[in-house]
């Protein structure tokens, strides 16, 4: 999940309903995390503090 849109993809070629980007992580997050798997445990603990901080029910999306 990822909040830019991805290059090259036009909305109506998407073929979706609904684009949540705002429960995407954070840039930032996004960024720290890269391409490194062996930080996925650590990176989803921020990434829930990140939901619980903006007040987003995870819940609510899952």
């Amino acid at each position: 999940m990822d909040r830019l849109w991805p290059r090259g993809l036009g909305k109506e070629e998407a073929c979706i309903d609904h684009w949540a980007k705002e429960i995407a992580p954070s840039t930032e997050l996004s960024q720290w995390f890269g391409p490194d798997s062996d930080k996925w445990p650590e990176f989803r603990r921020r990434y829930e503090w990140e939901w619980r901080a903006n007040g987003t029910e995870m819940d609510a999306f899952c």
